[in-house]
């Protein structure tokens, strides 16, 4: 059952995927909590690496902690409103915002289903035209799988693509309490939360993730979620491709050209053919699909095929790494490089 080349060439169907257990949809939430905050810590990891990190590269220094924090004032902005609400823009709209805005897309991928798309829609015209991810590129004239190039830069897209969600966010979630309070309106003033809700009201901790969110809904999920569902069809096909070999061995057995010797140790040089418990519902059930309509395999290239699990182990290092900055640096001050 091994795919053939024009095979390989067609796109691959959205099929109906069976709907979630009790169990699926506990895995499920707590593989969104998690993802959540694997976003939050990867954006941690992110920012500290790029704008707090210090390296020492051929006896030369490299270090943009200052230049980064006073930016205003190291390009002649010193004394203006911008220099003066720095400290807050910087850390609202280049750490925690986006900290929101990959928490949700972490999430959207983990309940993810790779539903099938309709016509597209203005917008996705103009971000295919943009060579944004979208699951509409094939419709429109596009390869149908992103490209390498695309998943390098889909961090940079999905800041771009979330600029709308982000401005309009922001007015409704820091400026809406603010001309509220100034037209005299108090909402729900007879509301006593519980005593230690009431720092995290008070403060500045939801009101980023909250813009974030917004900012990942309209509209960084549109170029973020082709990205998601294809690197998850790649790990997807090479679970579908092991479970090819083995029924080509069966089938081979079965015609009399193998021994039941040479088939069992064939068969049991092969990995795993199923994906287990612990891989994400949406995953398990995808991978059914596609095997129950026997879905040719496409043949990747050799970039693809190395940089998609590479971006999946550069995450996980660098949500182990925010992990640690968050929940543990800055309360010890332990080590930074």
């Amino acid at each position: 059952m091994s795919a053939t080349a024009s095979q390989a060439a067609q796109p691959v169907p959205k099929l109906a995927l069976p709907r979630s257990t009790i169990a699926d949809l506990g895995q499920n939430l707590v593989y969104s909590v998690i993802g959540g905050h694997a976003g939050v810590w990867i954006v941690s990891a992110l920012y500290v690496l790029i704008f707090q990190a210090r390296y020492r590269v051929f006896g030369v220094t490299i270090w943009l902690k200052h230049g980064w924090d006073n930016l205003p004032a190291n390009i002649g902005l010193g004394g203006s409103w911008l220099d003066q609400h720095w400290e807050t823009i910087r850390h609202l709209y280049f750490r925690n915002i986006p900290e929101g805005i990959l928490g949700l897309l972490l999430i959207l991928v983990v309940l993810a289903k790779a539903k099938p798309v309709g016509p597209p829609g203005r917008l996705d015209k103009l971000l295919v035209r943009l060579r944004f991810p979208s699951h509409h590129q094939g419709q429109l004239g596009r390869p149908e799988r992103v490209s390498a190039a695309q998943v390098i830069l889909s961090p940079l897209t999905v800041l771009l693509a979330s600029l709308p969600g982000v401005i309009v966010g922001s007015l409704i979630v820091f400026g809406g309490p603010v001309l509220l309070r100034h037209l005299g309106v108090h909402l729900l003033p007879r509301l006593h939360p519980p005593s230690f809700t009431r720092a995290y009201l008070a403060g500045g901790s939801w009101q980023p993730l909250a813009v974030g969110a917004l900012g990942g809904w309209f509209f960084g999920r549109k170029s973020f979620s082709k990205v998601a569902d294809d690197v998850q069809l790649f790990f997807i096909e090479r679970w579908l491709g092991r479970a090819y070999q083995a029924d080509s061995i069966i089938g081979e057995f079965e015609a009399g050209r193998l021994t039941r010797t040479e088939t069992r140790d064939q068969l049991t040089r092969l990995h795993a053919t199923r994906p287990g418990r612990p891989y994400p519902p949406t995953f398990r059930h995808r991978y059914q699909a596609l095997l129950d309509a026997n879905v040719a395999v496409e043949k990747h290239g050799r970039w693809i095929s190395i940089l998609m699990p590479l971006v999946v182990a550069v995450l996980a290092i660098l949500a182990l790494f925010g992990a640690y900055i968050r929940l543990w640096y800055a309360s010890h001050l332990g080590w930074l490089p």
